[in-house]
């Protein structure tokens, strides 16, 4: 996708309407670029830029693109990594009606509940040759890993109550570029994970937390201790 061109632009790129006199038809592609975003339940109008838009919402917009095209086969790579649950149902729902619609549809995944939702067969590789191919049907989701990974796996990943030792690091109400008001703690002995979509600002936030990007406000102290990281060098000193 190109940022500075228009949702409408994008989707119809090289591909533009025209009238009689071999003007591009603005109205028409745009016309036909907001009812490809209202398949995909999508609220904003094809006459925005998509730089303006979130890495979620672009990639509504490479999916409408690809639907722009009625073909008869659609490979979709991982297609919701950067998508909401919403957004993910909206995808869910019209992949169904291309199905009715008798169009084939190659789902790669590694997110097993999306497997079992939308999927009809599933393929399976492993270190690059072809293992086995399965009614998802008749398969569990243990089954299915078992020759994803060619045996089958005893131990999982049980959860142990564990007491939390003493607060390490604390961080109130950090702000800076793409980090709004953030706040938790950190103690020893504790993993702590650090999740959202694409865009969602988990990147800026360990930047601002060892100086890479500039703190606008906000507290960080480590053993009680303020911290101030003006530059990575004072986040590793």
């Amino acid at each position: 996708l190109i940022p500075q061109l228009t949702i409408a632009e994008n989707i119809f790129l090289g591909r533009e309407f025209v009238n009689r006199f071999g003007k591009i038809d603005w109205k028409t592609m745009y016309a036909e670029a907001d009812k490809l975003l209202a398949k995909l339940n999508l609220r904003f109008k094809s006459d925005k830029l998509v730089g303006d838009l979130s890495i979620g919402d672009q990639q509504m917009v490479e999916i409408a693109k690809v639907l722009s095209f009625e073909s008869k086969v659609i490979i979709m790579d991982e297609p919701t990594d950067a998508l909401t649950d919403t957004e993910t149902e909206s995808l869910f729902r019209v992949i169904r009606e291309l199905k009715s619609q008798g169009r084939g549809i190659v789902y790669i995944s590694h997110r097993m509940k999306e497997i079992f939702e939308i999927c009809d067969d599933v393929t399976v590789f492993r270190d690059g040759q072809f293992i086995a191919e399965r009614e998802v049907a008749s398969l569990t989701e243990d089954s299915l890993i078992e020759m994803m990974v060619g045996r089958k796996l005893e131990d999982q990943y049980p959860h142990l109550d564990k007491a939390p030792g003493d607060i390490r690091l604390k961080v109130d109400n950090l702000c800076g570029p793409g980090v709004n008001d953030v706040s938790f703690t950190l103690r020893k002995g504790e993993i702590l994970g650090v999740s959202g979509l694409m865009g969602a600002g988990r990147t800026e936030l360990m930047k601002v937390l060892y100086g890479a990007l500039p703190r606008t406000s906000g507290y960080v102290t480590l053993d009680g201790h303020e911290v101030v990281t003006r530059s990575p060098q004072d986040g590793l000193a």
